[in-house]
């Protein structure tokens, strides 16, 4: 750990400071707990519609493959088109219930202190 004299001179004097800054810091520390855990939920999230999406452009591929009649192409695609919506759907819900969820979970601010005694008038 790095030390700074003079740092740690004026903490050493001033107790109110010291422990500011460590409310400060422990609250940058959840936060950014907090933002890693909602990323990764947002990740998992994406990941898991590109698998979805992923597979249903390969089941309507083949699916127009097997077509034997031009005019059946346009119906299968249309077709196909449903359960990515679907899968759409459901991503937003899932994203919106992380935001929800992050929201209500973030750390409060540290206060900032008021109310010092004033100095002589």
């Amino acid at each position: 750990m790095v030390q700074f004299p003079q740092m740690a001179a004026g903490l050493a004097g001033n107790p109110a400071l010291k422990l500011q800054l460590d409310a400060q810091v422990g609250f940058l520390g959840a936060l950014s707990l907090r933002t890693v855990d909602t990323l990764q939920r947002v990740t998992q999230l994406n990941m898991q519609l590109a698998r979805e999406l992923v597979g249903d452009s390969f089941a309507a591929c083949h699916e127009v493959l097997d077509c034997q009649d031009p005019s059946q192409v346009a119906a299968v695609a249309m077709r196909r088109l449903q359960p990515s919506g679907e899968h759409l759907v459901h991503y937003q819900h899932g994203l919106f219930s992380v935001m929800a969820e992050a929201q209500a979970k973030l750390p409060s601010p540290v206060p900032a202190q008021r109310g010092r005694a004033a100095g002589p008038g």
